[in-house]
């Protein structure tokens, strides 16, 4: 019968010993975009890497960018007023209506014009 016995030992910076110190636990760790990390740690590494992980969960959390909204804002539409007759529409659509309708001319055509 055959054995394969696996031996961790910590990925953490050098210890005061030369020797390599066995690794207790392992943790997947991920910073900023980079992938996971599988770190190996001794039971001082362990504590050391929790001080600092609870450092930087407790400080404080970037803004996030605001969220762009896409199309009109929200609110009342703003009147808009045919150059031709002066007639008021609701919104820039509906003068569109109103110019093909009555004047036989588009937004497209009026505002070349000008």
């Amino acid at each position: 019968m055959k054995r394969v016995r696996v031996e961790a030992y910590c990925d953490g910076p050098p210890h005061a010993s030369d020797e390599e110190e066995p690794a207790v636990v392992e943790r997947t760790m991920t910073i900023d975009d980079a992938g996971p990390a599988v770190l190996d740690l001794c039971a001082s590494c362990d504590q050391a890497l929790g001080y600092w992980r609870s450092l930087v969960e407790s400080g404080p959390k970037p803004e996030a960018a605001p969220k762009r909204r896409r199309g009109r804002p929200k609110g009342p539409a703003l009147p808009t007023y045919c150059p031709i007759c002066g007639h008021e529409s609701p919104t820039r659509s509906a003068l569109g209506q109103h110019t093909r309708s009555r004047h036989e001319k588009g937004l497209l055509d009026l505002d070349t014009e000008e």
